[in-house]
């Protein structure tokens, strides 16, 4: 039987040759899984075919259609990686006061890396 010391130090000595634990892809990790459940949170199981009655329906309404279509975009993003395109999302706000936001959001390729004269090519 190993004792105690025999089997820290074995135990350390495991830690050492094993290989560090990765990280989760990106669309993994639970701030993205956690955009879901926000979208579902909002609707309470069904979007509402009719136009909002009140305040708090259209809020969330706008909300949960927020949320959905960046969920396609975020999907989109994970296909194109895993099909190895290079990508990113890119933000644009084109408008931004009391009452209103106007946001475009497009998947891009990523540019190529600046060439030797420091440039894009």
């Amino acid at each position: 039987m190993m004792s105690h010391e025999q089997h820290g130090a074995s135990r350390r000595e495991d830690d050492r040759t094993r290989a560090p634990h990765a990280a989760p892809p990106w669309h993994e990790m639970p701030e993205f899984r956690a955009l879901a459940e926000v979208r579902r949170a909002f609707v309470k199981g069904g979007i509402p075919l009719a136009t909002p009655r009140t305040t708090e329906a259209s809020a969330r309404l706008a909300v949960f259609w927020a949320l959905y279509e960046l969920g396609h975009l975020l999907d989109e993003i994970e296909h194109r990686s895993r099909a190895g395109e290079p990508c990113w999302a890119s933000v644009r706000a084109s408008e931004i006061r009391p009452g209103r936001v106007v946001l475009e959001i497009a998947i891009e390729p990523i540019p190529s890396a600046p060439s030797a004269t420091g440039g894009l090519p």
